[in-house]
């Protein structure tokens, strides 16, 4: 999630989920914040941008 700058959804249907929501809550719950969050705090602690690796 932090260093693919794939859109929620896709990496959503890539692991299985028919579901956006379904995966954000699992996502959520699995690791204490939502997937938008986790990427803004990988690139934060990162200094780089998802796409760039």
């Amino acid at each position: 999630m932090g260093v693919c700058s794939c859109l929620v959804k896709n990496i959503a249907f890539l692991v299985g989920f028919n579901d956006v929501s379904n995966f954000v809550a699992t996502f959520k719950k699995i690791e204490g914040m939502t997937p938008k969050v986790y990427r803004q705090s990988y690139q934060h602690q990162s200094g780089r941008l998802p796409s760039e690796g």
